[in-house]
């Protein structure tokens, strides 16, 4: 009678006690650092949440997210975590047929034979094509230690060991069904005898390192294969504490952006995506999330220290003030990491502790609380920019079906007031009636957000919900995208929250969105006689942070010129510098190389006539850029409104 295909457990190994003793260590080993991990998640402020199982599946296990940035980085980490997770589940059935019914004999053996060595294939082309791209991209674009080199050594060492004993126990045991087990046949066809004598050996190999890997996974940076999946799950679901909470509870960050800092795999993409890194100024979003995790499990771990407070927050004093919030890392972060929120957070324990903060940025600070704005200008001028045009004044009853909400930068600085000023001509020009609040219009409180001034935000968000209640008009444009998006998405995290009267229910539109809409309508009506090449520049608060990409580009094509992009454009867009209240923050204003520069240098080697742009701040930083690069003849930055307005019927840009 023909045996029936199957093999025994243990085949050569020795004290099989030994083996379970270790299985013991390691898995204490392995319980306890992921308490340490829990017990720092579970120290942060709790703001509600909600699970995405679509994040977790989709985004978490199956690296969509890294799939559309880097295919081939996703194809060897899906070889990798796929060949685990398969081998995982094999020991797993193996360990069910050994000690409760034994099912694997015949052919659902053979069946699980083949694929086990499948697996363990997966594994090995994973890991051997990770240390290959990681040795052809080198430092530079990959930085990383013997942790890194340690964790991808370690589970060659699990595969090939795996494939080595069972090609020792083939060649010692002699199988009719080796076939079943092709990559272990193939070592026991290429190294003839050389393995038989030693199966228990091999076995051993794999079994430590494989234990090993397990005892080590919370303490290593594969504990973001753990951590990944649970934070892109739980990312979009995310509460935000009131700044009275956050005062009582003496936490400095969220529960999920504690989870996060263990998401973070270090794979660098946020440091070569960060403009204030490609700028020189010193700020690594890879570094700061990693020192902040360090911090907070030295803080709050099974082995941590009381908490010195004093000493203000995780970072240097000036490192969270470099960031200009625009979101590239969290952008191109394959697992959902978002350093720019994790910095917030510590600006404002800076803010709250008054330590650490600079000069400039509490003058601004200062300003916005007594005035209203960051430009420590009197209220009363706020609305100087409308006088002669065709505007209702909404502050005292009138009616009008656009709320014009011009901002501060707008509304204060005289090259930006030009934007409020083509704007409100040519809605005029489309028979649409708006209107203004003059110097009743609030500060919307963004520079306070973006500063990590959670109080006086607040205190804006309220003020602003209050005036806006008492307007009588359809709808609320927005002149910078600043003030669209914190209306937008920042206010009715809060509103709830704070308890306001009525729950924030604007939608306020940026100017952009409304202009596309007047020209499809065909209320409004550009010559389309502009000629020479334009490009984009995307403000981050527009584009990347809510996605409108199309509008300011169809308006850009309605005048006759001839749309070109730049080399970062849309998603990918790169950053003028002046987010994050940076436009109030001296150091990087007079550093040697702005970020703006940068910018610029794009906008040259695109070949355009024109830089235009639909934000305020935007504005400012890269006519400035213009001007010091000496490309005033060759680049002119324009506003989308003003060149609208020319294309409209006024003067052809010089």
């Amino acid at each position: 009678m023909n045996p029936v295909a199957g093999r025994e457990a243990f085949v050569g190994v020795g004290p099989v006690w030994l083996f379970y003793l270790l299985a013991a260590a390691a898995s204490t080993v392995f319980v306890l650092g992921l308490v340490s991990h829990l017990k720092v998640w579970r120290s942060g402020l709790a703001a509600g949440g909600s699970w995405s199982w679509r994040g977790f599946l989709v985004d978490g296990l199956l690296m969509a997210r890294l799939w559309r940035r880097d295919p081939l980085a996703a194809c060897l980490h899906a070889s990798l975590l796929g060949g685990f997770l398969l081998l995982f589940a094999a020991t797993g059935l193996w360990a069910l047929h050994e000690y409760t019914y034994p099912f694997l004999r015949g052919r659902p053996y053979l069946v699980f034979s083949t694929a086990a060595d499948l697996a363990g294939l997966l594994l090995v082309v994973g890991v051997a094509g990770l240390a290959l791209r990681r040795l052809v991209l080198g430092r530079r674009r990959l930085p990383g230690g013997w942790e890194d080199w340690g964790a991808l050594a370690l589970l060659m060492v699990v595969g090939v060991s795996g494939f080595l004993a069972e090609a020792a126990r083939l060649q010692a045991t002699r199988p009719a069904w080796a076939w079943a087990s092709p990559v272990g046949a193939a070592l026991a066809a290429m190294l003839p005898g050389r393995l038989a004598g030693a199966p228990g050996l091999w076995w051993w190999v794999h079994a430590i390192s494989a234990l090993g890997l397990i005892a080590w996974l919370p303490w290593m940076k594969l504990l973001h294969s753990l951590a990944a999946p649970l934070n892109l799950a739980t990312a979009a679901g995310r509460g935000e504490p009131t700044a009275e909470a956050r005062e009582e509870s003496g936490r400095p960050l969220l529960a999920g952006q504690l989870l996060s800092l263990d998401a973070c795999a270090r794979c660098n993409r946020c440091e070569t995506r960060c403009p204030s890194f490609a700028a020189g100024e010193g700020l690594s979003p890879r570094q700061l999330t990693q020192q902040v995790r360090r911090t907070m499990l030295g803080r709050h771990g099974l082995w941590a220290k009381p908490p010195d407070d004093s000493a203000g927050g995780s970072l240097s004093a000036s490192d969270p003030f470099l960031c200009t919030t625009c979101g590239a890392c969290q952008e191109v972060c394959p697992a959902g990491v978002s350093p720019l929120e994790i910095i917030r957070a510590e600006r404002t324990l800076l803010v709250e502790q008054g330590q650490g903060v600079p000069g400039d940025v509490i003058e601004a600070l200062e300003s916005l609380a007594k005035y209203a704005n960051p430009w420590a200008t009197p209220r009363k001028k706020r609305g100087a920019w409308s006088k002669g045009l065709d505007l209702v004044d909404l502050a005292k009853g009138g009616q009008a079906k656009w709320l014009l909400f011009a901002g501060c930068t707008t509304s204060l600085d005289q090259r930006a007031q030009a934007m409020a000023q083509a704007m409100a001509r040519l809605l005029a020009a489309a028979g649409v009636s708006a209107g203004v609040l003059g110097r009743k219009e609030p500060c919307c409180g963004d520079i306070a957000r973006r500063l990590g001034e959670a109080g006086l935000f607040e205190m804006h968000l309220e003020d602003t919900a209050a005036v806006l209640a008492g307007v009588d008009c359809q709808g609320v444009v927005t002149m910078s995208p600043h003030c669209a998006y914190t209306m937008n998405q920042d206010y009715p995290r809060l509103a709830p929250a704070l308890e306001l009267e009525d729950d924030w229910s604007h939608q306020p539109l940026h100017y952009s969105q409304l202009l596309d809409r007047l020209l499809a309508d065909g209320r409004l009506e550009l010559t389309g006689t502009l000629a020479g090449r334009a490009t984009f520049h995307d403000p981050c608060y527009l584009g990347r942070h809510r996605g409108i990409f199309d509008p300011p580009r169809r308006v850009i094509r309605a005048t006759g010129l001839t749309l070109v992009e730049m080399a970062d454009h849309g998603q990918d867009s790169l950053c003028c510098g002046a987010g994050g209240g940076r436009m109030w923050h001296a150091e990087v204003q007079d550093a040697d190389t702005h970020i703006s520069a940068l910018r610029v240098a794009q906008a040259q080697a695109a070949q355009v006539r024109y830089l235009v742009t639909a934000c305020p701040l935007c504005l400012i930083m890269l006519t400035d850029a213009v001007k010091t690069a000496g490309l005033e003849a060759e680049i002119q930055v324009i506003d989308l409104a003003e060149l609208a307005l020319r294309a409209a019927g006024g003067p052809e840009p010089a």
